[in-house]
């Protein structure tokens, strides 16, 4: 399943010593939130940076949860799960899959987005100037 898009974010999942930990990344606000079994833990909105990193403690453990974007273009982002200062996991997700079809979804979708975006701020723009006087 792919657990990337631009309405639900990216999401990564590890089971570590029988707890399910979850990290969220919102692919348009930024917001991103940790979760162990279903409860959140950490969270923080990152706008400015490519690199997001949260630190939290749980039964006398301290786990870092760090986001890394490794490419804009492709919007591929790395999960790295840190458990007491060892890394105990990684996973990567991109929006665009590297292969030509993934690249041919994601041209559409992006065009599909410009054009609406395009026509919303024409009708915008042309009310505007017809109301204003």
């Amino acid at each position: 399943m792919k657990s990337v898009s631009i309405r639900n974010g990216y999401w990564f999942y590890f089971e570590v010593d029988g707890l399910d930990i979850a990290a969220h990344g919102s692919a348009y606000s930024g917001l991103e939130i940790v979760y162990i079994n279903d409860n959140p833990v950490s969270e923080k909105r990152n706008l400015f940076s490519t690199n997001g990193t949260h630190v939290f403690q749980h039964q006398g453990k301290e786990y870092k949860v760090i986001f890394e974007t490794t490419s804009i273009l492709r919007g591929e982002l790395i999960c790295k799960l840190y458990i007491d200062g060892k890394s105990y996991a990684e996973q990567t997700k991109a929006y665009v899959e590297s292969s030509a079809k993934g690249a041919k979804t994601f041209l559409k979708s992006f065009l599909t987005f410009v054009v609406i975006g395009g026509g919303v701020g024409f009708l915008v723009g042309y009310l505007a100037r017809i109301f204003a006087g």
